[in-house]
């Protein structure tokens, strides 16, 4: 369902999603079927963005990006 927009968060040291690379390569192919797609990578974050020290941060896009769509 290409309507659904997508919020793709992850951090630029985590090496699951290949340190960014893997997590980029999802959204471009999310893109180039239709899919709205929003990315965040957060510099010096590695796998479990909540809970890093820069966390508040993170809850903060989350909820931008819920009241975003929801607001459409």
């Amino acid at each position: 369902m290409p309507d659904i927009p997508i919020l793709i968060l992850s951090g630029e040291r985590d090496p699951v999603g290949d340190f960014g690379k893997g997590v980029k390569q999802v959204a471009q192919k999310l893109r180039k079927t239709g899919h709205n797609v929003r990315l965040v990578l957060y510099p010096e974050a590695r796998h479990v963005v909540l809970c890093e020290t820069n966390k508040d941060e993170v809850y903060d896009e989350i909820a931008n990006f819920l009241t975003s769509v929801t607001a459409e």
